[in-house]
């Protein structure tokens, strides 16, 4: 039993950094900082990423230590 939390967003294309900031800001916190993060790496984030998809948030994963199965076959022990 598993459990994935991912986040999509449809970035416009031709959206400067600062109105793309500010709409993530909007969202939450962490959002503005990946935001931030994007923006410090592509001068023109929309522009240049865009074009290859919409942006994923992976957020987190979780799943039952006991019903994993480990690659031998014995079960994951827990603490």
């Amino acid at each position: 039993m598993s459990a994935f939390k991912l986040l999509e967003y449809e970035v416009s294309p031709l959206l400067d950094n600062e109105l793309f900031m500010q709409a993530m800001d909007a969202e939450s916190s962490i959002e503005s900082e990946l935001a931030e993060v994007l923006c410090e790496a592509w001068n023109w984030f929309s522009d240049e990423v865009s074009d290859y998809g919409n942006l994923l948030d992976f957020r987190m994963a979780w799943t039952d230590p006991e019903h994993v199965l480990m690659d031998c076959g014995a079960r994951l022990q827990t603490i």
